[in-house]
C-alpha cells in the first residue's frame, strides 16, 4: 500500500488548532492506516490504497474541514519525493561563504509558475537566497526568519505552499523518506 508524506499549511499558529493526536485518530478512523505524525506543526505520514495525490489531498482537506471546522491546506509528496527535497537541499551550495545561515523548504501542491522561478533565481540581495525545484523553494537567510525580506518579496509566489526548516525536512527525510 504506498505511503505519503503529507504536510497541513497553517495548523497551530493562532486558533487554528489541531492536536496530532485527534488527527492521527480521525485519520486511522478515516481508514488510512501506518498514521504517523512529527511535532506539532503538521507533518504527517499515512498509508492508503489512493494512488493520485490529487484525490489524497483532496480527501484529507475535506476530513479536517468537518473535523476541525476550518480549512487546513493539504500537500502530499511520496516519500521518495521527500528524500529528493532533501538532498536537492544538501546540493546546493552556501551563498554566503563560511556563514551557513538559516535554512528553509516551501513545499508546494504544484511547480511554481516560471516567472516566479526566474525571479527567484535572480533574487541577489545581502543574506537572502531563495530557489525554486520542483514543487519546492529553498529558502537560504543570514539573518532571522521575521526579519528575513525574502518572504514578503516572493509573499504572492510563497502564499499556497507550507513552510519547514531544513532539519525538519532532514528529519522527515530520514525516517520517512525512501
Amino acid at each position: 500500500m504506498p505511503s505519503h508524506v503529507v504536510f497541513l499549511r497553517a495548523v497551530n499558529v493562532g486558533k487554528r488548532q489541531l492536536r496530532m493526536a485527534d488527527l492521527r485518530a480521525w485519520l486511522a478512523d478515516e481508514g488510512f492506516t501506518d498514521v504517523e505524525t512529527y511535532i506539532q506543526t503538521g507533518n504527517v505520514r499515512v498509508s492508503t490504497p489512493m494512488r493520485s495525490r490529487a484525490k489524497l489531498e483532496q480527501r484529507l482537506e475535506s476530513i479536517l474541514a468537518e473535523r476541525c471546522g476550518f480549512d487546513v491546506p493539504c500537500i502530499a509528496t511520496s516519500p521518495a519525493e521527500l528524500a529528493q527535497v532533501h538532498a536537492d537541499a544538501l546540493a546546493l551550495e552556501s551563498p554566503f561563504g563560511a556563514a551557513e545561515g538559516r535554512r528553509y523548504v516551501v513545499f508546494f501542491k504544484d511547480e511554481l509558475a516560471a516567472e516566479a522561478t526566474e525571479r527567484m533565481a535572480a533574487y541577489d540581495p545581502p543574506g537572502e537566497r531563495i530557489w525554486a525545484v520542483g514543487r519546492t523553494a529553498h529558502v537560504w537567510i543570514t539573518d532571522d526568519f521575521h526579519t528575513a525580506k525574502v518572504f514578503g518579496a516572493f509573499k504572492k509566489a510563497l502564499a499556497d505552499g507550507t513552510v519547514r526548516d531544513l532539519k525538519v525536512v532532514a528529519t522527515l527525510a530520514q525516517k520517512w523518506g525512501r
